[in-house]
């Protein structure tokens, strides 16, 4: 390097030319993206009818589900389609309409904040009502936040007793246009909620349409499973990703090859760019590794699908054999291997940027301590995103070439062991690691 101060923005620039699996300059839209309605979304609609014919767009986004696909997608195995009346519902507990009468939610799209049932008196957790609505047999469910123009709800345990139904969220706005659409003034609801009230159902008088692609196709090879959606990745780009999956696996099988790691077959979904992969599963980022669930990649044509799926094959491998790690060493060993695959194409430069970008940090005096390297989640704390990709796989990368990959697999079984593994505690393989950077 020619000098000891380089500038965030060079680091990040430096950072940027090493991206490939989750590290992204960019890491998708926000939320008011889809929200908005201004976005038009090819594989994607929903909008509020009348009779008459009149009809107005909205945005929303779709809620996934443990297998990282959206709720009524089954799996990426079902289109989404749904056209049935709308109905406000407050709470699970305030069900009269003005006639007294209850109003009918089954085969019905319910609209619903969960934070209003802080108005009644039901006790029930968010899931604990959702799960009461689908046994109802609603047809769909629309949620919104009262308290929070674009909200991220995030819904675990789910039970779906006939098959899943489509679950998506709205921002306050446009849930409000809706319930004024259908005969609810606002400030009298808002005046309701603030005397500890619920407002009085009312009867839909317009339908809710949501149409959204959710059947995906499939390739098969001989060690992976590829789903896409081809309205916006063609089968020509999707083969190539398929071989370059089989080629990283080939890869990765003989890089770790005296751990004796499973051949296990692997479920791998793509998509075509940042937004669609947000849409679908909920994640920011370039790359997920979910599990049981597979591998959730991005395929844009512009950046190296080989590297990527070495990248979170990586995780796939190491999770499924050895169980998972802190976030430190998940993504080092997944950097590790993804800079060596590189190298093995006769192209040094990845690994050495890695080191590169540590050592920059270092000698800006910006590079954490590594006590709180190992404690970073790396991708969730977006002001260390970059250096935690960085210094993660560098400093794996140290203990592999210096003290055997051996050695690193004993620790990552451990618990995390340094003294016991190494003969040394974290600090002093930290300075070794710093002086190897230098040298």
């Amino acid at each position: 390097m020619k000098s000891c101060n380089l500038s965030s923005k060079f680091l990040l620039t430096i950072f940027c030319l090493i991206l490939t699996a989750n590290i992204a300059c960019s890491q998708g839209p926000e939320l008011p993206y889809f929200y908005s309605g201004k976005a038009s979304i090819p594989w994607a609609t929903a909008d509020i009818k009348f009779k008459s014919g009149s009809n107005m767009n909205i945005g929303f986004f779709p809620l996934a589900g443990p297998a990282s696909g959206p709720f009524g997608t089954n799996g990426y195995k079902t289109d989404v389609s749904v056209n049935k009346p709308l109905v406000f519902v407050p709470s699970l507990l305030h069900r009269e309409g003005y006639d007294g009468q209850i109003v009918e939610i089954k085969d019905r799209v319910v609209l619903y904040s969960p934070e209003l049932e802080k108005f009644s008196e039901n006790k029930s957790s968010v899931t604990q009502n959702i799960n009461k609505l689908i046994i109802e047999g609603v047809t769909a469910i629309v949620l919104f936040s009262v308290e929070e123009e674009n909200p991220l709800f995030d819904l675990e345990n789910i039970r779906f007793e006939k098959g899943e139904i489509p679950i998506v969220a709205l921002d306050r706005t446009t849930a409000f246009s809706m319930l004024y659409a259908n005969g609810y003034d606002i400030e009298s609801v808002k005046e309701s909620l603030a005397k500890n009230r619920l407002p009085v159902m009312r009867e839909p008088i317009f339908n809710f349409e949501l149409m959204f692609k959710g059947k995906f196709e499939i390739i098969e090879t001989a060690h992976c499973t590829i789903r896409f959606n081809k309205n916006t990745l063609d089968s020509t780009s999707a083969q190539k990703v398929a071989e370059n999956n089989e080629n990283a696996l080939k890869f990765l099988h003989k890089l770790f090859e005296e751990l004796n790691p499973a051949k296990e077959k692997q479920l791998i979904t793509y998509f075509s760019d940042y937004d669609e992969k947000l849409f679908y599963t909920n994640h920011w980022g370039k790359g997920l590794a979910a599990g049981k669930a597979g591998i959730f990649s991005i395929s844009d044509g512009e950046n190296n699908d080989y590297a990527l799926a070495v990248h979170e094959l990586t995780h796939i491998m190491f999770n499924k054999n050895w169980g998972r790690q802190t976030s430190f060493l998940n993504e080092g060993i997944a950097m590790y291997a993804e800079a060596e695959s590189i190298e093995s194409e006769n192209s040094p430069l990845p690994a050495k940027r890695v080191h590169d970008v540590s050592l920059a940090f270092l000698k800006s005096e910006k590079l954490l301590p590594i006590e709180k390297l190992v404690e970073l989640q790396i991708g969730a704390d977006k002001e260390f995103t970059q250096m935690g990709y960085a210094a993660s796989g560098s400093f794996v990368g140290f203990l592999i070439k210096k003290y055997s990959l051996k050695s690193f697999h004993e620790l990552w079984r451990s618990d995390l062991q340094w003294e016991s593994v190494y003969g040394k505690e974290l600090k002093n393989l930290e300075e070794e690691w710093h002086n190897w950077l230098i040298k």
